[in-house]
């Protein structure tokens, strides 16, 4: 909404799943537009039913609480991020490094021709498991995304696992 005139003719939906730790929760907020808005409350209306109380309980002590912890999940992933793609750039895996999502897409190595076998022997030679791009549509297949939701250290270990394994080679 930050740039001009957007507020006149749009509108934002957030979630407070990565941000806040209500992953699973599937709670999260439309802002803009009033009649846009009210649209949109006029379809969820007419598909979901209510929110589970005290979901809606957290979610508003998580808006009305104090908001560093959101700099501080942020650098999480940041440094989660980080020992992940440059531990897998160190072994042969280069990977493009997202700049705002707690998810990393990766091109699978030009060894294997689709995802899903990518995957299912990275889980069994390494015992890591990534999701096959195929899952999401025909565009994500030759990716496979990664989810930066363990620790640092886990990350550490994943490398270690993917650079013992052999799959890449």
């Amino acid at each position: 909404m930050s740039f001009k005139g957007a507020k006149d003719v749009g509108v934002e939906f957030n979630s407070l799943s990565k941000t806040y730790g209500l992953a699973g929760a599937r709670i999260g907020f439309c802002l803009g537009n009033r009649d846009i808005v009210s649209y949109v409350k006029t379809l969820k209306s007419n598909m979901d039913y209510g929110m589970f109380l005290p979901i809606q309980k957290a979610a508003i002590a998580a808006l009305r609480s104090p908001q560093e912890v959101i700099d501080s999940t942020r650098q999480a992933y940041v440094e989660r991020r980080d020992a992940l793609i440059d531990g897998l750039a160190a072994v042969g895996w280069k990977i493009n490094k997202p700049k705002a999502t707690m998810f990393v897409w990766a091109a699978i190595p030009k060894i294997f021709k689709s995802s899903e076998k990518f995957t299912i022997e990275l889980l069994n030679k390494a015992g890591v498991m990534v999701t096959p791009g195929s899952a999401f549509g025909t565009n994500g297949e030759g990716f496979v995304r990664m989810a930066l939701v363990q620790s640092t250290e886990d990350m550490r270990r994943v490398v270690e696992r993917v650079k013992n394994s052999g799959v890449l080679y």
